[in-house]
């Protein structure tokens, strides 16, 4: 089925129910609020955007480090680097578990779900030596570690979507079409970090990547 007034956009399903014509919006964010990385696509599917997305977040890290005077080791490295990422059960899949890049705890359900197994079947230490990738990411997050870890995602990861849907309300875009979809959400991102950035150093503090 194609949508004739923006035959770019997709059907993207809604929490709770039902669908919206529209793009499915990505963001990866730091532990101190900055968007490291965006992207707009019209399949509703999380996972494919999963590698893509810590790859520019990976190298956004990079270019904060160098630009950082105060961690700069002079070798345009150094300093702070991406330490777990943390992604919900969307993005699961063996490939985004096992593929190159920064450490990472990706659920395979709900977080009731993960809670759930904490509490009932507890784990501690490394996973098994004959664990795959999957049942060694399941157990991690049964760890007391890997799920207090874990519990960080859900304020990182939508706080920035309530900031912009409620107290911006930016629920639309003003066009049509991929590209001007990233566009807007591209300088959604930059106008967010430019206040979050104001903000650190209004307060005296200066933005780190975590």
């Amino acid at each position: 089925m194609v949508n004739t007034t923006d035959p770019e956009s997709g059907l993207q399903p809604l929490r709770g129910g039902g669908w919206l014509q529209g793009f499915n919006c990505q963001a990866v964010t730091s532990g101190d609020g900055l968007i490291m990385a965006v992207s707009v696509a019209a399949n509703p599917t999380d996972a494919p955007t999963f590698v893509p997305m810590m790859q520019a977040a990976v190298t956004a890290a990079e270019k904060i480090t160098a630009a950082r005077s105060d961690t700069n080791d002079g070798d345009g490295g150094g300093g702070d680097r991406i330490g777990v990422l943390l992604a919900d059960a969307g993005y699961f899949s063996e490939a985004n578990i096992t593929a190159p890049g920064p450490d990472r705890l990706i659920a395979r359900g709900k977080a009731r779900h993960l809670e759930h197994a904490t509490r009932h079947t507890p784990a501690s230490g490394p996973p098994p030596a004959d664990a795959g990738p999957v049942e060694a990411m399941a157990h991690r997050l049964r760890t007391e570690e890997g799920i207090a870890t874990y519990r960080k995602r859900s304020h990182i990861a939508e706080t920035p979507f309530g900031h912009a849907k409620h107290n911006l309300r930016f629920r639309r875009f003003t066009g049509r079409g991929l590209t001007r979809a990233r566009g807007e959400w591209s300088f959604h991102a930059a106008v967010h970090n430019i206040g979050k950035i104001l903000t650190m150093v209004g307060g005296g503090g200066l933005p780190a990547v975590v």
